[in-house]
């Protein structure tokens, strides 16, 4: 089970360069009978976020920083990289306020896992070492 995330404020992802976040979970909406996935609730790129895959029943998403300021971290007075809701924008799109559409919600979506970015390459130095000391042993 993981973190649930908040869906009417920003939230800063605490995602070092070539980390991933797993987020996973749909919202449903009796107003429309909606159902919302992380794209559909984040604006992902706003957050200085890009997709690297989906997968699964719960809609699985994995993200990674781009290296580049989020323009919705900046305005949210968050870190980037950060999760930017849409939730006023969905609100919009049918006609209601945000409370209003809060209480038809059902579901939610949390942060599943952080898994850090794999480890750098050996220099060609420490390559050239080993292969030398293989070298010497075997011989």
């Amino acid at each position: 089970m993981g973190t649930p995330l908040a869906l009417d404020c920003v939230t800063a992802l605490p995602l070092e360069s070539g980390a991933t976040a797993v987020l996973a979970g749909l919202v449903h909406t009796s107003r429309d009978g909606a159902t919302f996935d992380v794209p559909a609730l984040f604006d992902l790129a706003a957050g200085g976020l890009r997709v690297v895959s989906v997968s699964g029943p719960r809609r699985e998403v994995a993200v990674t920083p781009t290296g580049d300021p989020g323009p919705g971290c900046v305005a949210g007075g968050a870190s980037t990289p950060c999760l930017v809701p849409r939730f006023a924008a969905l609100a919009y799109e049918r006609l209601s306020t945000q409370a209003e559409l809060a209480a038809t919600l059902s579901g939610g979506v949390e942060l599943d896992a952080i898994v850090p970015p794999p480890p750098p390459p050996p220099s060609i130095a420490l390559t050239v070492a080993l292969w030398a000391a293989g070298v010497a042993v075997a011989s």
